[in-house]
């Protein structure tokens, strides 16, 4: 089952309510609904969203959603319950420019070993984006973000920050267009690793988690050759410099260099 309302007791104001029950035997390949597990099926919750236009130039929004799963999961061993909440500021100076603060926070159970049994543990993960937005002139827009993220599980706390700049080139007019963006990273570990989205080609998707500490690149590139006939090609590279991060030998982890080529037509 899934119901919803959607409000508007204002017309600066926007809220919203949904509640799913997907029982365990449930089965949907094809389905892509609100959810907090990979799939629908085995959970229960209430999710409750609002937006508030504060400014014609000031927007805030957020959510809470309360979950839970009444069987075992993947994760865990026994039936848990969780909750996540977000806050989102977004200011819009001008047309062309977009800044935003959004916080985000977790709490959910994943199973722990302890003494030999394996024992959901509640764990919390805090995440801090800042993320600005703007173009130049009519065919460049210029995009720059800073996440901050803390992963709480039990004793064990790990850290991680981003920070990536992005360029996107798009002349009106043209056969070409161009992408390409440079991030630092550097974090506690695989526990506190940050995913962010990144431009691919047609067809294709491109989220990769950031963890230990490094830089990362990309660039891509696409060309239409004629009409209906399109070429993309997409570099990146991942390099760990740090020497705290060094593998079983004592070495630095490889850099990781990722190509791919594309054609489309469109007949």
């Amino acid at each position: 089952m899934l119901s919803g309302i959607v409000l508007m007791p204002d017309k600066v104001f926007t809220v919203s309510l949904q509640y799913r029950r997907y029982s365990r035997a449930f089965q949907s390949p094809g389905a892509d609904a609100l959810r907090e597990g990979s799939r629908t099926q085995n959970e229960q919750g209430l999710f409750c969203g609002g937006a508030w236009q504060l400014h014609q130039q000031l927007r805030l929004q957020g959510y809470l959603d309360v979950f839970r799963f009444p069987w075992l999961r993947f994760t865990t061993s026994e039936p848990v319950d969780g909750k996540e909440w977000l806050l989102q500021l977004t200011y819009l100076p001008s047309r062309t420019t977009e800044l935003y603060i959004r916080y985000r926070q977790e709490e959910k159970p994943t199973d722990q070993l302890m003494e030999g049994w394996k024992i959901p543990e509640q764990g919390v993960r805090k995440n801090l984006r800042v993320n600005l937005q703007w173009m130049y002139g009519k065919n460049m827009e210029f995009s720059s973000r800073g996440e901050w993220v803390r992963q709480i599980q039990g004793d064990q706390k790990s850290e991680g920050i981003l920070f990536y700049q992005e360029i996107r080139y798009k002349p009106l007019g043209k056969p070409y267009s161009f992408a390409a963006r440079w991030s630092v990273f550097k974090t506690g570990g695989y526990d506190a690793r940050i995913y962010s989205y990144e431009q691919d080609m047609a067809g294709s998707f491109s989220l990769p988690a950031y963890y230990d500490a490094g830089s990362r690149y990309y660039f891509l590139v696409r060309y239409r050759l004629s009409r209906g006939l399109d070429l993309w090609i997409r570099f990146g590279s991942t390099v760990y410099p740090d020497p705290a991060f060094t593998d079983e030998n004592g070495e630095l982890p490889a850099p990781k260099q990722e190509l791919k080529g594309q054609i489309r037509w469109q007949f």
